[in-house]
């Protein structure tokens, strides 16, 4: 059984997934994370409770197969089930390209910081002959 400690989360504070999460839960009947590990464990894969509560309010992240396997058991497709999409490689050589020079001139910007504050070395004495 759950147990309350505190206020509840709104679906913001979850998170999408985590609003999800709590949401398909409660829609498949299971009225708990105890009863929904359970469930989990009866399906084959194993998570804890207090891991389960944490993706309900959004404090643990969960990888896509958790997430595809709890949807399984649900019966609701999380929010994050699909591949991500693919990006031509024009874009991606132009964001490389892009993030390179952001890189080169943050460089440039540091070395010029480091020796416009670095200590100048004592001016030598003329030789005298």
């Amino acid at each position: 059984m759950d147990v309350w400690q505190g206020t509840v989360k709104s679906d913001s504070e979850r998170g999408p997934v985590g609003a999800w999460a709590r949401h398909a839960r409660l829609a498949a009947g299971y009225t708990s994370a105890e009863h929904a590990a359970q469930a989990a464990t009866v399906a084959g894969f194993h998570v804890t409770v207090p891991y389960l509560r944490g993706i309900e309010a959004g404090t643990n992240r969960a990888g896509r197969d958790l997430l595809a396997k709890l949807g399984q058991l649900y019966g609701s497709e999380p929010p994050v089930s699909h591949p991500p999409s693919q990006v031509s490689e024009e874009l991606l050589a132009e964001i490389r390209e892009a993030v390179a020079e952001g890189v080169a001139l943050g460089i440039a910007r540091a070395f010029d910081a480091t020796v416009s504050t670095a200590p100048q070395p004592p001016r030598r004495r003329p030789r005298q002959q």
